[in-house]
This record gives structure tokens, sequence and C-alpha cells, in this order.
């Protein structure tokens, strides 16, 4: 929960779990002595705390530091305190094409696919960055590891972890 919740809920008279509040204060910079000096509770079951505004000046303070964010983008969650609470807006495959000698950059959002280049239609995904930028000796080892491959009109991506998954990289239509 956003800390703007918790001191909503503190305002209405609601219980808030205060650990997990206090821990949120402290990842902000407020010491133990200082939230009590704003907060008295009163414990009303294993996580359940009955909070009391004992500062209003200081409360006032805290509800200026941590405003109600309204959530539509990754930059406004970073605002709120969890980027990752929102999707990015575009992905990026760094994809080495058959066509050219250096890679290029793909984006991908959702309405559709960013290139500079023409996409092939075969797609060898390596997730290894080094066997990824060491294209020709990747692909020699291939070529020797299975009779018959052919890298002709084959595009390379780097996987970089479990980007490639991304929602937003999708096959062309």
């Amino acid at each position: 929960m956003q800390i703007f919740k918790y001191l909503e809920n503190i305002k209405s008279g609601r219980p808030i779990n205060f650990d997990s509040f206090r821990k949120q204060l402290h990842q902000k910079g407020y010491d133990d002595q200082t939230i009590l000096t704003i907060f008295s509770t009163q414990k009303i079951s294993r996580s359940s705390y009955q909070v009391s505004i004992i500062d209003e000046e200081r409360f006032a303070r805290l509800q200026a530091n941590f405003p109600d964010y309204t959530i539509t983008n990754r930059v406004s969650a970073a605002l709120a305190g969890d980027s990752h609470k929102h999707p990015v807006s575009q992905s990026m495959i760094i994809l080495w094409t058959n066509q050219q000698s250096h890679p290029v950059v793909i984006l991908n959002n959702v309405t559709g696919i960013t290139t500079p280049i023409t996409l092939s239609q075969r797609l060898l995904i390596i997730e290894n960055q080094e066997n990824f930028v060491q294209k020709n000796e990747s692909l020699s080892f291939l070529k020797h590891q299975f009779p018959g491959f052919n890298y002709e009109g084959l595009d390379i991506a780097w996987g970089s972890g479990n980007a490639i998954s991304n929602r937003l990289n999708k096959a062309r239509t």
C-alpha cells in the first residue's frame, strides 16, 4: 500500500498495518523516534493497529510529502514510489540482422514494431551476451553442431535475460 493511503486511513480512523507503514517510512528516511512523535498506536490484532495523530503539523507535512499520485504510466508509478506497479511502455530488442554488420535496436509498443530495417522471417535468440557479440563464432558453432544449419535470412536477437519475453514483443502479423 502506498504511504498516502496509510495516511488517509489514519486520518479516517481506520486501522492499518503499522509495521508495514513504518517500514515504508524507514525507507524514506524517517526513524522510529520521529514516527512515534507523530503517531500513537494501539494494537488491535497481530498486524492491525489503531493509529492516532499526536502531532498534526508533522502529520500535515507527511501528507504534503506523500501525495496521492494517479498512476497512468511507469513515470507516475515511480513518483508514487513503485515503478514496478506499471509496465514499461516500450520494449527494446537488440538485433543483428542478416543484412548488416552492426546490431540495431528494434522498439515495440502496443501499436506495433518500429524498426529501421526489414526484418527477416527467421529469428535466433541468443541469451548469453558474449555469444551474441561473438556472432560469427556462434554461427560457426551452430553450423558445426547441426549439419544443414543455414543462417542465411536469419536475424539474431540478444535475449537479455527475460526481457525478450516482454508482452510487447510479439510476432509480426
